[in-house]
Order: C-alpha cells, then sequence, then structure tokens
C-alpha cells in the first residue's frame, strides 16, 4: 500500500504497479484503464495511481485472464529410418 494515510475505502489510492499487482494484471493494463475506462485516476505521493474502489469493482465485474494449460510437443523417436 502507498504511505497515503486510509480512512476508508473510498479514500484507499494505489500506484499503477500497486494496482497491478492487487489485480494481477500488467502495469500497461492498468494505465489502458485508467485512460480510457472506469478506473479512477488519482496522484499519489506525485506519481500516477488509481482509486481502490474503481479498480475493485473493475476486477469483480471482469472475469480473471483464462490461464491455458502448457503446450507440450512430443517427438517420437522411435520408428527406424528405412
Amino acid at each position: 500500500m502507498s504511505q497515503t494515510t486510509i480512512r476508508d475505502e473510498h479514500d484507499a489510492h494505489l500506484t499503477i504497479g500497486e494496482a497491478a499487482r492487487w489485480a494481477d494484471r500488467s502495469e500497461g493494463w492498468v494505465r489502458c484503464y485508467r485512460t480510457s475506462g472506469p478506473l479512477v485516476a488519482v496522484e499519489v505521493n506525485g506519481r500516477q495511481g488509481v482509486t481502490l474502489s474503481s479498480l475493485r469493482d473493475f476486477c469483480n465485474r471482469r472475469p480473471k485472464p483464462r490461464r491455458w494449460p502448457k503446450l507440450r510437443l512430443v517427438v517420437d523417436n522411435t520408428k527406424n529410418k528405412p
């Protein structure tokens, strides 16, 4: 959490990096939705940030990114060459 004093959830502000870690997303994702989306832009100790309440509301509305299983390459080298 940032150095900002938090009185309630609506006072909580996160920097871009903190918000990205909190949401398990990239900093680019946070910046994108901060400039042209529902995340409320704030300044945290002179750095760009968002409000925790807007980040929480937005993340609860959007599904988490799907984690695809790892791709495995299987090579069969047991055949005899003619």
